[in-house]
């Protein structure tokens, strides 16, 4: 498909994206790169590629671009070191700048500009300024603009290279080559349209009819600038691009050693059994990829399938070990070169009737919409090898003996016999270069035919803002760009000084209202004390830090010190429905169903809470209700006290139609649906409940300026706020000393509830079942006590929540008698948040976890021995390696992990340190993720 066509759809999906077609795929061959003789010499130019990388951590340099002439002092040029970050030669003499910024992605596409003007440059990675110098100029010299490498064969970039421009005679910004797409807010390319000077070019490599310089070198900016391609292959115009990111073998998941090449996915093995996973995952769909058996060092020696992408206790299990997936460690399917078929419930799980030999080509068809995976060898269909675990994000995978190789195909590899996919096969999206035709239903497996997430814009509902302190006494911090909403939890943080964590949140009123992370003290109503900073209310954006003068606890906003904070969208309004009905209680007694309309809450003529802007619907459609019209007041009892009906932002409704309140009162008993519905109006009174006829039905409705409403779903009275979209939930209630349920709002079972009574001294409760499934964690975020620091101490009944309630026993931390409590409770949302767990290795090399998002905050708390709570973001660092971390549990100011601490990735993230808090050989860890960008449509960092 030609970069021109009218079909410009890119990986997000969004109409009117540019596409780029294709790449050209740098394997690291003798000399390869593209060059040109310039016809022109200029001390202004931009160079602008979309690159993705390959190796990490090697022995060679990489260039991206070098310039002017073969001696070292002279050349010029932007190069890869060893330690994956890059250097910048000026030439001309002049010493190299080396960015301390680490450059270890490789599974996702970074845009790169520089610009230079009049000598002096800057560049820019995803449209962010990352280093300022000076660089020789343009000039005339042979072959003296090489793309790819240095002169003579040394530092050849390994990886992908696409849509390059040079623009002779202009400074230009990546304003000219990108833009950001409104729909996903990440950058994408968008045509230049301007001048390209004398010596511009712009490189497609689109035409992979040759590889001659009017083919694959085919200038296409008009001037006819071809460059000449050195050693590269027909095969090396691939599909893979920054408006369709295929997957490859993930060297941050290559822990056995395999030797990865041809754009990582060509895996050789020696030795001993190694293997291998892609770096893209999925969990639904139907999927067609291919794996050729390149060779096949003994019987036995080749295992092709899928994998569990990240391995839930590990990421460096091996799947013919049954002991590993008997114990939980991961689910993998495949078949084996000695007509075996291989998966988790065995180790040798019965035959198929073709033996896997050098040269054949197996089509792996992964079906998780029926939890299947089928098998075609050279396009003999081969039929069903398994039914699979449900539930599992899968990837493409490898295990490999000897000198056993394997390529990976995923559409983009025309190596494959270069057979399209299209053939009126619609499903595919006429995308992939194929050896066999992918079956009818079934999709390649690349970022354009991935699930549109159902977040897409992550900053709408978490955001982290990071903020100097300019000692004023009150001060708005608010940054839309990063928090896309009012925040109704926020968390924040003196990085500078040793200083509490504060939280506050929209539920228990922004009004000085405080708890403390690294603290069990009872909620502190730091307003007014003059000792406390506090946040005093929540604004578009951000919210309102108000000043102390810091002497206790912590402070906001103190002089020049550096502050974060990490906020939570609670949902856009409040709304509920409650049904309504009428028990005998000492009389006739209003009480409320539960939201799944299966239980009657057991308490009569409850105080409900209905916040301010809130649209609340009172269906008293039940049979007991017929002789009970139920009506609002500001009076107690109604007109039965001697008040009248307050019926401001209120509507009736019977039986689906609007009525006048008379009409409501008369035609009640024969209506079958009968409903008051309100809006609560700001500033409303407080409103009273009561039955037109009968006095001493009802009770009080509190309409009030902090938010959530009541929620009857567990036998504790709760105040709920819920975000669905997003998964979370700030939840209200009231201990009762004994086990109890607590509704959430969430509407599916929920992964992590975070608990703090309010009203006295008790530690923060956190419970993580993907951590432990019992829902026993015994963890508080107060101390780095792990799981066996309170044994028997239960928190949470031994009960893992349901998609309504959560259930406490009677510590505390949860549930003690007559304390009051606040909840924070999340569910996980594909491509926006995730709660696992993982195993440390104890090495730089480190375990990487695949979160299928860029992740924006990462908490960690290991849980087989004590070690602090951790917690990163995207926003202090600010580029890998992501060195700046605090801990919940104490009030120390910022660490640096200055050798490196983890890497935050397109697709998760990869631990770089051996610390037991981060990564500990043979330690467990509990995880808590939230994106800044989904996979789909995510950029490197």
């Amino acid at each position: 498909m030609s970069f021109y066509d009218a079909i410009r759809v890119g990986a997000s999906g969004a109409a009117d994206d540019l596409e780029i077609a294709r790449s050209a795929r740098f394997r690291g061959a003798t000399d390869q790169r593209f060059d040109r003789t310039l016809s022109t010499t200029s001390s202004s130019y931009t160079v602008s590629m979309w690159f993705k990388t390959t190796p990490v951590t090697t022995n060679f340099s990489r260039g991206l671009f070098t310039l002017g002439p073969a001696n070292n002092t002279e050349v010029a040029g932007v190069v890869f070191n060893t330690d994956d970050k890059l250097i910048f030669y000026g030439g001309n003499g002049t010493s190299s700048i080396t960015n301390a910024r680490v450059f270890r992605d490789t599974s996702a596409w970074y845009h790169f500009t520089y610009s230079v003007n009049s000598n002096n440059f800057t560049a820019y990675i995803n449209g962010e300024s990352l280093q300022t110098g000076t660089v020789r100029s343009l000039d005339t010299t042979s072959n003296g603009f090489r793309l790819g490498g240095w002169w003579g064969g040394y530092d050849l970039f390994q990886g992908y290279i696409a849509d390059f421009y040079l623009v002779d005679g202009s400074a230009l910004t990546p304003s000219s080559f990108t833009e950001t797409n409104a729909e996903t807010g990440q950058l994408v390319p968008k045509l230049y349209t301007g001048s390209f000077g004398t010596s511009g070019a712009h490189l497609l490599f689109d035409d992979n009819s040759g590889t001659t310089a009017t083919t694959l070198g085919k200038d296409s900016s008009g001037n006819g600038n071809n460059f000449t391609p050195t050693s590269f292959a027909v095969s090396d115009a691939v599909k893979d691009s920054p408006t369709n990111n295929f997957p490859t073998w993930n060297p941050l998941s290559n822990y056995d050693g395999l030797t990865l090449a041809e754009g990582n996915l060509k895996a050789t093995s020696s030795g001993s059994w190694k293997q291998t996973r892609g770096s893209m995952g999925v969990s639904s769909g139907k999927w067609y990829f291919e794996i050729r058996c390149n060779s096949i060092a003994a019987t036995e020696g080749w295992i092709a399938g899928i994998h569990e992408v990240f391995g839930r206790n590990t990421d460096g299990y091996y799947w013919y070990n049954n002991s590993y997936t008997a114990a939980g460690f991961g689910y993998a399917y495949g078949v084996q070169d000695n007509n075996q078929k291989r998966g988790n419930t065995s180790s040798m799980d019965g035959s198929f009737s073709s033996d896997v030999t050098a040269g054949k080509v197996v089509g792996i068809r992964m079906n998780l919409d029926d939890n299947e995976i089928l098998i075609s060898v050279d396009g003999v269909d081969k039929g069903k090898m398994y039914d699979i675990q449900s539930g599992i994000t899968y990837a493409p995978a490898v295990n490999i003996y000897g000198s056993s190789s394997a390529t990976l195909n995923c559409g983009q590899d025309s190596t494959f016999h270069g057979q399209e996919s299209s053939g009126g096969n619609t499903d595919s999206g006429g995308i992939g270069d194929f050896a066999y035709a992918v079956p009818s239903g079934y999709k390649a497996l690349c970022s354009a035919n991935l699930t549109e997430p159902t977040i897409k814009l992550p900053n709408k509902h978490f955001g982290t803002l990071v903020y100097t302190g300019d000692g004023s006494a009150s001060r708005t911090i608010s940054d839309t760009s990063s928090v896309n909403f009012t925040p109704d939890w926020v968390w924040a943080k003196n990085r500078s000084q040793t200083d509490w964590h504060i939280l506050s949140d929209a539920v228990r009123g922004f009004d000085g209202k405080t708890l403390y992370t690294n603290r069990s003290d009872a909620e502190y109503n730091a307003s007014g004390s003059g000792e406390h900073g506090y946040i005093s209310a929540a604004s578009n954006g951000g919210f309102v830090a108000t000043d102390s003068d810091g002497s206790v606890g912590g402070n906001l906003n103190a002089n020049s010190e550096n502050y974060v904070a990490w906020t939570w969208n609670g949902g856009d309004t409040d709304s509920a429905t409650y049904r309504v009905v009428v028990v005998s209680d000492s009389g006739n007694k209003y009480r409320f169903r539960n939201s799944a309309n299966t239980a009657t809450f057991a308490q009569s003529a409850v105080t409900l809470n209905l916040a301010e802007g809130g649209t609340y619907t009172f269906d008293q459609s039940d049979s007991t209700m017929s002789s009970h019209p139920m009506k609002l007041s500001t009076t107690a009892n109604g007109t039965h006290g001697g008040g009248s009906s307050y019926n401001t932002g209120v509507t009736y409704e019977l039986d689906g139609s609007t009525v006048t309140e008379s009409a409501f009162v008369s035609g009640f008993s024969s209506a079958t649906s009968r409903k008051l519905i309100i809006t609560v109006a700001a500033s409303a009174p407080t409103l009273y409940y009561y039955c037109h006829y009968h006095s001493g039905m009802g009770g009080q409705a509190n309409t009030n300026s902090t938010l959530g409403s009541t929620n009857f779903d567990g036998t504790s009275l709760a105040v709920v706020k819920a975000n669905t979209t997003a998964g979370f939930s700030i939840v209200t209630y009231t201990g009762t000393g004994s086990v109890a349920t607590v509704g959430h709002g969430l509407g599916v079972a929920p992964q992590v509830v975070i608990t703090k009574p309010r009203s006295a001294t008790g530690s923060w409760g956190v419970l993580h079942t993907v951590g432990d499934p019992t829902a026993e964690n015994r963890l508080h975020l107060n101390d780095n006590g792990g799981y066996s620091s309170y044994q028997g101490n239960y928190l949470w009944n031994d009960t893992v929540p349901t998609s309504s309630v959560f259930t406490v026993k009677q510590d505390a931390s949860t549930n003690a008698s007559s304390v009051t409590y606040v909840a924070y409770v999340f569910s996980s949302v594909v491509g926006y948040s995730k709660f696992g767990k993982y195993t440390g290795n104890g090495s730089t090399n480190g375990t990487f976890v695949f979160t299928n998002f860029r992740p924006a905050v990462i908490i960690l708390k290991r849980t087989n021995s004590a070690a602090a709570w951790v917690i990163h973001d995207n926003k202090r660092s600010g580029s890998n390696p992501d060195n700046d971390y605090l801990h919940p549990d104490n009030s120390q100011s910022e660490s640096d992990g200055s050798s490196g601490t983890l890497d935050i990735l397109s697709n998760g993230f990869k631990l770089r340190m051996t610390a037991g808090t981060h990564n500990g050989s043979g330690d467990t860890f509990i995880y808590l993720a939230f994106a800044e960008s989904p996979f789909k449509n995510s950029r490197a960092r």
